[in-house]
């Protein structure tokens, strides 16, 4: 989105496009805070259906861990990975294409000092 502002009283409403990296943020913190959220110019995305879709599992009753399919999205394997260690003491984790390839160290290490 291109605006140009020229030295002038403005006035007037701009919506900015809506951010998938918010909107990963605002789905977690809505279904951490629990109750009824109001999320308003929600990017749609795969990713952020699957940050959804994980979130609604994650926060489902039952025993047991949860299968958390984040699609190919890096940020909600990223994401949920720490969150599912807190909420539910880890999770099933699938993705698609090379998501499950990638770099994932760091989450690894978080996972053996849970469980040690």
């Amino acid at each position: 989105m291109d605006i140009t502002i020229a030295p002038r009283l403005l006035k007037g409403r701009i919506t900015p496009p809506p951010s998938k990296s918010q909107a990963h943020r605002a789905l977690i913190a809505a279904a951490l805070a629990g109750g009824g959220s109001r999320i308003e110019n929600l990017a749609d995305s795969q990713d952020i259906q699957a940050t959804s879709r994980c979130l609604a599992a994650l926060c489902a009753p039952g025993s047991g861990l949860p299968l958390l399919d984040c699609g190919e999205s890096g940020s909600t394997l990223r994401f949920l990975i720490p969150l599912s260690l807190v909420l539910r003491g880890g999770g099933r984790f699938t993705g698609r294409g090379r998501l499950m390839e990638r770099p994932q160290e760091p989450y690894f290490r978080l996972v053996e000092e849970k469980h040690v």
